[in-house]
């Protein structure tokens, strides 16, 4: 005979005790508020997704500002071994 769960009426299996409306209740508004107290430092839904948005913001400048060093340093690399090439050992070749 198996037991069926009724928001009304629960069975407490080790002490074969009814619990009633009110029992069932007070324990969701324990729970509700241990929860509650438990996840209050969390952000809400919101919160979390403009800060998370704020973020990508910032790390989308940062990448697009890295590629353009990169492009830069490039460059600057490219500008040093020509001027090597035409300057050996940093001094002018004779003619």
């Amino acid at each position: 005979m198996g037991l069926r769960i009724d928001e009304r009426v629960l069975l407490c299996l080790n002490k074969g005790m009814v619990l009633t409306e009110p029992d069932i209740n007070e324990i969701r508004k324990i729970v509700k508020e241990e929860v509650s107290g438990a996840t209050s430092h969390l952000p809400s839904k919101d919160e979390f997704y403009a800060e998370n948005d704020k973020l990508m913001v910032e790390l989308k400048a940062i990448r697009e500002n890295q590629e353009a060093e990169v492009g830069r340093k490039r460059d600057i690399e490219d500008r040093v071994e020509k001027l090597e090439e035409i300057h050996p050992k940093g001094q002018h070749v004779a003619v």
